[in-house]
């Protein structure tokens, strides 16, 4: 009996079925990253912070909330402080830490900050120029972000 050239169905199924573990598992390799991920949405979240500081002419706070685990920008008007506003005012936006698979604040900034309609950021408690660095860690990648003197904000990946 002669064989015939070419491939069999099965042959083909157990090449696509190959095909696909190692894709699956090259993509468990890729996958991780969640600290990248929340670093630029911290990032995302001070700068617009800034920018509302600046569009609505009053103070906007970026807090630290541990019973939501989350970072919070938060605005009132009507504050009659910094600390007032960083304790009470109205939340805008949240970066909740338990969307990120495994990535956990290991450093958050030592004071919560606040954004001046100027454009520069004080603490909570008014002192001065504010800079600071909050770090993410999801067990395979390392971020920073860092809010400078002059109120730039910038990730860094940490190696």
């Amino acid at each position: 009996m002669a064989r015939k050239h070419g491939t069999t169905l099965v042959e083909l199924c157990v090449v696509i079925a190959l095909f696909g573990l190692l894709l699956l598992f090259a993509g468990v390799g890729v996958r991780g990253g969640g600290s990248r991920l929340m670093a630029s949405d911290v990032k995302a979240l001070l700068l617009a912070a800034r920018f509302e500081a600046v569009k609505r002419d009053v103070p906007v706070a970026v807090v630290w909330q541990p019973e939501a685990s989350a970072f919070a920008m938060r605005v009132d008007p009507l504050a009659d402080s910094l600390a007032t506003l960083c304790r009470s005012g109205t939340i805008l936006e949240r970066v909740r830490s338990e969307i990120y698979s495994g990535v956990s604040v290991t450093r958050r900034l030592r004071d919560d900050l606040v954004w001046l309609p100027t454009g520069l950021a004080r603490t909570c408690q008014g002192g001065g120029v504010f800079n600071g660095t909050i770090v993410l860690e999801d067990g395979r990648l390392t971020y920073k972000v860092v809010i400078s003197r002059a109120g730039r904000v910038r990730t860094e990946a940490v190696q």
